[in-house]
């Protein structure tokens, strides 16, 4: 039955703009516990040594982990609020399985340093490393390089033969096993990328343009950098001379990229 009128003695229309109100303040919490994480966080990671890196950042975009150490920028709520969503989703799947979470891992290989913590290590003793992702069926076929690099790592800090990488679809949890055997080969290959980069941290010289990265395509569309970056490999120094820029960055483009993903 419908029931249209004042409820309680509240005029309907007022009952929804206090329940709006009530929503709001709600978010205003809920944003503002997320700032105050992202600030703990922040105070207890301070910028790393040109020969410090994190495993997270295995075979990542040479020039995005050069500016973020150069110049280094805040998230905004909005992108906070994924990083939430997938500490969230991590942290349930920990719960559900036995095991221990959130284990250190460290290597110092001839001066390059790599730390990392393992998301799990379940009660037989394998390596679990979660991913979060819009849509699982990105990943069905195979993992990223870059996440298969980083758990690569893990193996070999741990000593272990294979461990597994599972994507979590956020929209229904859904989710995609892949089995990782360890290869040292690509042990190496990580290695010497992240010595790459410390060379060319020290020297204050900004990285080439990988092979493979493009100013319109994933991930370069969403990378905190990308104004910065393309301003470098164009030789633009002056705001005046960025037209180029603008055609990459102006939000019509933006959302063609975006929907062609």
């Amino acid at each position: 039955m419908h029931r249209s009128g004042p409820i309680y003695g509240i005029p309907s229309a007022s009952l929804g703009y206090a329940c709006l109100g009530e929503f709001f303040k709600k978010m205003d919490y809920i944003n503002n516990h997320i700032l105050e994480l992202n600030e703990k966080r922040r105070s207890e990671h301070k910028l790393p040594a040109d020969n410090y890196f994190y495993a997270s950042a295995a075979l990542g975009c040479m020039r995005a982990e050069y500016f973020k150490r150069k110049f280094p920028k805040e998230f905004g709520i909005e992108t906070l609020k994924i990083f939430f969503l997938g500490d969230l989703l991590h942290e349930l799947f920990q719960k559900c399985i036995p095991g221990e979470d959130e284990v250190e891992a460290m290597i110092n290989d001839d001066g390059i340093i790599v730390s990392g913590r393992v998301d799990k290590i379940d009660s037989f003793g394998d390596i679990l490393e979660f991913k979060t992702t819009s849509n699982v069926k990105y990943n069905e076929e195979k993992p990223s390089e870059h996440h298969i690099a980083q758990l690569n790592l893990y193996l070999h800090e741990k000593k272990k033969s294979e461990g597994y990488i599972i994507y979590i679809d956020k929209r229904n949890l859904k989710t995609k096993k892949h089995t990782i055997q360890y290869s040292p080969e690509l042990y190496k290959k990580t290695i010497d990328h992240f010595r790459e980069i410390s060379k060319y941290l020290i020297a204050n010289e900004v990285p080439p343009f990988s092979e493979g990265y493009s100013f319109d395509k994933f991930p370069c569309t969403y990378c905190q950098y990308k104004e910065e970056c393309l301003k470098q490999k164009l030789g633009y120094q002056e705001e005046g001379k960025n037209s180029k820029l603008k055609e990459f960055m102006s939000p019509e483009k933006e959302d063609e990229k975006v929907g062609g993903n």
